[in-house]
């Protein structure tokens, strides 16, 4: 098995489309856009399970490496001139606020924290592509990383309006 802790369909369909995109962007363009976007549950620390832990590490940043590889060494072989382009998040160079995420209506062991998982993988999604931007640059392949901030996926109120104080803008993108 290619990812040993992934479990099919959902997530390991994700990484086999992102390999099959990359191919066929590669064939098009020379280009490939990596976008790694994985399922994270809301979990405490303390009670965090070492199998979800290794299950979302394999899927947000060993996917991210064996595209990224895969791709980029298809990009070497051709000699091509290519663009990886990563996404990270503003939690890969911040750490989250928990406070946000309160609702003062829950009590404790109801509320939402932003797991350790997620802002872990996404540094190192930042790593990866500082690692692969000196590594490729001699073979002409750019290796790039944008870190956004929130993006509104119609979350809940009370979280809105304490992440939109935050933000200059008022709003999520």
């Amino acid at each position: 098995k290619l990812f040993p802790y992934i479990e099919p369909p959902s997530q390991y369909r994700l990484i086999l489309s992102c390999l099959l995109l990359g191919w066929f962007l590669i064939i098009k363009t020379s280009l490939f856009l990596l976008i790694f976007a994985g399922v994270w549950e809301s979990l405490f620390t303390e009670t965090y399970e070492l199998n979800l832990w290794n299950k979302e590490l394999a899927v947000g940043l060993t996917g991210a490496f064996l595209c990224s590889k895969h791709i980029g060494s298809s990009m070497v072989r051709r000699s091509s001139n290519g663009i990886i382009i990563n996404i990270a998040s503003d939690l890969s160079v911040i750490a989250p606020d928990q406070r946000i995420y309160m609702d003062k209506n829950k009590p404790d062991e109801l509320q939402s924290v932003k797991p350790v998982s997620y802002s872990v993988i996404k540094t190192g999604i930042v790593g990866l592509t500082r690692y692969l931007a000196t590594y490729w640059c001699d073979k002409k392949i750019r290796v790039n990383c944008i870190s956004p901030g929130g993006i509104y996926d119609k979350q809940n109120d009370t979280f809105l309006n304490n992440i939109n104080k935050l933000i200059p803008l008022g709003r999520m993108a």
